[in-house]
């Protein structure tokens, strides 16, 4: 399973991205306020920012992969990575 986080720059962009996210039905973990979400997908960078609505050039944000991470975080947090990658194995 790949993991992105899923940056959108304005409450525009949030609110689309949030609705496609459910639309997609894929898992998730989002950070306070909805500012961002870690993304478990089966696909790329590419068909991800796709799926969000990110390549009609109505909303603004970035879709990143991520690989490694490090990092002080809430405990839920550490546990969703790890159980999202336990998941793809």
């Amino acid at each position: 399973m790949n993991i992105f986080v899923v940056l959108p720059f304005d409450d525009h962009s949030r609110k689309i991205v949030q609705a496609n996210i459910q639309e997609l039905g894929a898992r998730t973990y989002s950070l306070e306020a909805s500012l961002a979400w870690f993304v478990a997908f089966e696909g790329t960078t590419t068909e991800l920012s796709e799926s969000l609505g990110f390549s009609s050039g109505e909303i603004f944000g970035v879709v990143l992969s991520i690989k490694y991470y490090q990092g002080f975080a809430p405990r839920e947090l550490w546990e969703w990575l790890d159980t999202q990658r336990a998941n793809g194995r």
